[in-house]
């Protein structure tokens, strides 16, 4: 069944936020309410659950919040969605969704949504096996959970910056730090600016 939803758009709540390399505009997204409780549902029907094994399901999952990492990644979907003025395809599907969003109707957009402000952002290159894995979407934007509190359903979330796929590629892969796999990983300063992204969608 085809479940996509609407979130209420937002104008950019741009913030210097500190990292690794000195300040970084950050655009800071809130979800309360329904936006957080669709989220919240989504987190527990998504196919991800299926996946086998720790890796599979989500390492920082644990048994008082097992779906935190589908939560989270749903929460930065939304968030850029707001921003972007974009749908949430919250609908299941078997294997997952090939990809998060679709900008100006035909580029494919997925967003990684760390935990916390790690100052860089990963994308799985290399899995467990020692198999390549696909890159499937165009553009790849990098954010962080700022803030959440479960009860009251709210959540803040930071928007960093984006790189497209041609130059993700380019990039070193580099160990994971809990298991077997390879990572693209990339430094938060070294993103294109997320208002860039922005910008461009509104064309």
């Amino acid at each position: 069944m085809i479940n996509k939803f609407t979130p209420i758009q937002v104008l950019p709540s741009v913030q210097n936020v500190s990292m690794r390399r000195g300040d970084m505009e950050v655009c800071m997204v809130e979800i309360s309410g329904e936006e957080y409780q669709r989220c919240e549902e989504f987190s527990h029907i998504i196919w991800a659950n299926k996946k086998k094994g720790i890796w599979g399901k989500g390492m920082v999952n644990t048994s008082e919040d097992f779906y935190r990492v589908e939560r989270v990644g749903s929460l930065g979907e939304i968030s850029l969605a707001k921003l972007v003025n974009s749908q949430v395809d919250f609908s299941y599907k078997e294997g997952g969704n090939e990809t998060d969003l679709i900008l100006r109707s035909r580029f494919k957009a997925e967003i990684k949504t760390a935990t916390h402000n790690y100052g860089q952002g990963l994308i799985r290159a290399v899995d467990d096996r020692g198999r390549s894995v696909p890159l499937l979407s165009d553009i790849y934007v990098f954010g962080y959970l700022d803030e959440e509190d479960v009860d009251n359903k709210y959540a803040r979330v930071g928007i960093v910056g984006f790189e497209i796929k041609k130059n993700i590629i380019k990039l070193d892969m580099v160990p994971a730090i809990r298991g077997k796999h390879l990572n693209y990983a990339i430094m938060y300063h070294k993103l294109q600016p997320i208002l860039k992204l922005i910008t461009w969608c509104e064309k």
